[in-house]
């Protein structure tokens, strides 16, 4: 959580309305680290402060499973953040939320 903190204060050093993070998530197999098709990493995160270069960036992915996240402050952001680094985590939140849009 503290990298992630870290992270967030770098890319918004202004107070903002609204800030965006675009989290990459890719699996170990995809990135060739293991065998295993269904577990998850965060490979990388980019940080809007407007809301339609957030979504642009995000609709242009070529990730599959990325996440668009806002939030009306930096702390809001870390948690939500830290919230869907655990539901990659979750296989009943992957069943549910992810592996059906995929």
């Amino acid at each position: 959580m503290e990298k992630l903190q870290q992270e967030v204060s770098n890319a918004f050093k202004e107070p903002t309305r609204k800030v965006y993070a675009l989290m990459l998530f890719y699996t170990e197999m995809e990135l060739g680290i293991s065998q295993k098709p269904n577990v998850w990493v965060n490979f990388g995160n980019q940080y809007y402060e407007d809301g339609l270069e957030a979504l642009e960036a995000y609709a242009n992915t070529r990730c599959p499973a990325s996440q668009l996240i806002d939030a009306e402050s930096k702390d809001e952001l870390i948690v939500k953040m830290n919230d869907m680094l655990h539901n990659f985590q979750d296989k009943k939140w992957l069943e549910e939320c992810l592996y059906p849009s995929l």
